[in-house]
C-alpha cells in the first residue's frame, strides 16, 4: 500500500479544519458554533468517511437500529450512536439524533432521572429528537418502590412528557382523574403521535372510570386543535379489569362513546374481559387490523376464546395470542396429553377461531392445546392467504403422526412463508418423522420447523424426581376471561 499523503482538495480545507485532530474532538462540548469536522487523521492522512453527508449517517445509524431492533436491548444500537458522536464534529448531529431518539441511559437514581428531564427542559433542540421512552415504565417502577414522594415522581413525569413535543409513543401513567386530565392534554398536543403506550402500576392503576377520564379529556383537546391523527397502536400493560365493580354506567359509556380507532391493539400481561377488548377500540368503524394478547401464564377460557371471535373484526389480518409459561418443562413423550394437567381445559381454540377471519395473513397461538387438523382444515378454507403460521409451545390432540393427513391439512395454504407446527408426540431419537411434508414445504418455500418431546427427563433418568413430577409455575400468570 502506499504511503502517500493524501489531503483534501483545497477548497474544503480551512485554516481550523487543519489544526484539529481526531483527539482533539473525542471531548465535544455540549454546544459548538459550527460543526466543523477534519478530513486527516492524526497522521495527516485523508480520510474521506468523515465528509460523509448527513443522510448518509442517518441510514448507517438507521441500520445499527434495524440490526438490534430484536434484541432484548436497544443498548448495542445506543452505544454505536454514543461512539458515533465522538468520531467527528460532523458527524455530532446525526449521533446526537440517533442517540436521544428512544434514550435507554441507565437513569437508576433520582438524581439521574432529575438530570435527564433537566436537560431536554433546558435544550428544546435535544428533546425535539425524541421519539419514544422506552425504559420510562421501568423508570417509575423503581422510583416508585424507592423513597420517592409520588407527587414528585409525576412533577417529573409530566415535565418530561411535555418536553418531548415529538413523541410518537406516548406513555401513559395515571393514577387519579386529575392525572388523566394533564396527561390527555398533553398527548392530544402532539400531532405527530402515532402510539399510545398504557402502564398499570401499583401507584398508577388504570381503572374503567380513569380511562374514561382520559378518553374524555384526549378527544376533547384533539376537537379544539382540529387535530385527530389516527392512532397507529394501542398497547395495554399489566391492566386488570377483571373484576366487574366497576361496571355499570362506565360500560354504558364505552357501548356509546366514539372510541379511538387503532389499527394495532396489544394487551400484554393483563387481567381482562375479552368482552372489554371493544372498550378500546371503536365499534362504529372498527380499523383494528392486527391483535395481540400475551401472558405470562397458559390461562385462557373456552369462552373467552369465543368472545374474542365475536369481538373483534372479520378484516383481521394479523392474530396473536401467546400463553407462554415463564419456565415451561420439558414435555415428556409418555405424558404428552396430559402436559398442561390441570389446564387442559383451557387455552384450546375452539374451532370457531379458525374459521372467523378470512384476511388473515399471521396466525401465531401459543402456548395452546387441543389443535387439530379439522381446525387447519377449516383454517385453510377461511384463510388461503396466510403467510406466517405459528404454534410454537403449542400441543396438538393426537397421540401419533399421520404424514399424509398432515399434506391434507396443509396443502390449501398456498401463499405460506413460515410454519412452526409447535410441539408434535414424538421423541428426540425419532427419525424421519414428517420427512416427506417438511421436504414439500422446503420446495414450496416454506420455512417448516417444529419440536419434538423428550424422550425421559434429563435429571432423573426417567426413575422420577421433582423436576419432571412438578406442575407449572404460575406464580406470575395473567387471567384473560370472559
Amino acid at each position: 500500500m502506499s504511503s502517500t499523503t493524501r489531503r483534501l482538495p483545497e477548497r474544503f480545507e480551512s485554516g481550523f479544519q487543519k489544526n484539529l485532530t481526531l483527539g482533539d474532538q473525542a471531548s465535544l462540548p455540549n454546544t459548538f458554533p459550527t460543526p466543523y469536522a477534519t478530513s486527516e487523521t492524526p497522521n495527516g492522512r485523508y480520510n474521506p468517511a468523515l465528509l460523509l453527508s448527513e443522510e448518509a449517517q442517518d441510514l448507517i445509524l438507521s441500520f445499527t437500529r434495524s440490526k438490534y431492533r430484536d434484541a432484548k436491548s436497544d443498548l448495542p444500537a445506543q452505544s454505536t450512536a454514543w461512539a458515533f458522536t465522538l468520531v467527528s464534529r460532523r458527524w455530532l448531529d446525526s449521533g446526537r439524533r440517533a442517540l436521544y431518539r428512544a434514550p435507554i441511559l441507565p437513569v437508576n437514581t433520582w438524581d439521574r432521572a432529575l438530570e435527564l428531564q433537566g436537560s431536554l427542559e433546558a435544550s428544546p433542540r435535544l428533546a425535539s429528537h425524541v421519539r419514544s421512552l422506552p425504559c420510562l415504565p421501568e423508570w417509575i417502577k423503581t422510583f416508585a418502590k424507592s423513597q420517592i414522594k409520588r407527587s414528585n415522581i409525576v412533577a417529573w413525569y409530566f415535565k418530561l412528557i411535555q418536553s418531548c413535543q415529538n413523541l410518537r409513543e406516548f406513555p401513559v401513567f395515571i393514577g387519579t382523574m386529575d392525572e388523566a386530565k394533564v396527561v390527555a392534554g398533553a398527548a392530544s398536543e402532539l400531532v405527530q403521535i402515532d402510539s399510545i403506550n398504557v402502564h398499570s402500576l401499583e401507584d398508577f392503576d388504570l381503572s374503567r372510570p380513569l380511562w374514561r377520564e382520559f378518553l374524555d379529556h384526549y378527544q376533547e383537546g384533539q376537537r379544539i386543535r382540529g387535530s385527530a391523527p389516527l392512532l397507529d397502536h394501542l398497547r395495554l400493560f399489566g391492566l386488570r379489569w377483571g373484576s366487574t365493580k366497576d361496571t355499570g354506567q362506565t360500560t354504558d359509556y364505552f357501548k356509546s362513546k366514539d372510541l379511538l380507532q387503532p389499527r394495532r391493539l396489544t394487551l400484554t400481561k393483563s387481567k381482562i374481559r375479552m368482552s372489554d377488548v371493544a372498550t378500546f377500540t371503536h365499534r362504529k368503524r372498527p380499523r383494528l387490523s392486527e391483535f395481540t394478547a400475551t401472558t405470562k401464564g397458559s390461562h385462557l377460557s373456552q369462552s373467552a376464546f369465543r368472545k374474542l371471535v365475536t369481538t373483534l373484526p372479520a378484516s383481521l389480518s394479523r392474530l396473536s395470542i401467546e400463553c407462554l409459561l415463564r419456565d415451561p418443562p420439558s414435555i415428556m413423550l409418555d405424558e404428552y396429553l396430559l402436559i398442561f394437567y390441570p389446564y387442559n381445559k383451557i387455552s384450546i381454540p375452539p374451532l370457531a377461531l379458525f374459521s372467523a377471519f378470512t384476511s388473515l395473513t399471521q396466525l401465531r397461538l401459543r402456548g395452546c392445546t387441543g389443535l387439530s387438523l379439522a381446525k387447519i382444515t377449516a383454517l385453510s378454507s377461511s384463510s388461503p392467504n396466510l403467510l406466517e403460521l405459528d404454534f410454537e409451545g403449542s400441543i396438538w390432540a393426537l397421540s401419533e403422526i399421520d404424514e399424509a393427513a398432515f399434506d391434507a391439512a396443509f396443502a390449501g395454504f398456498a401463499k405460506l412463508e413460515r410454519l412452526h407446527l409447535g410441539t408434535l408426540p414424538v421423541g428426540n431419537d425419532a427419525e424421519n418423522v414428517l420427512y416427506d411434508f417438511v421436504a414439500d414445504m422446503d420446495e414450496r418455500g416454506v420455512e417448516c420447523d417444529f419440536d419434538r418431546c423428550e424422550e425421559e427427563c434429563e435429571a432423573c433418568g426417567g426413575e422420577g424426581c421433582a423436576e419432571c413430577d412438578s406442575d407449572y409455575d404460575s406464580e406470575d400468570s395473567f387471567d384473560y376471561s370472559d
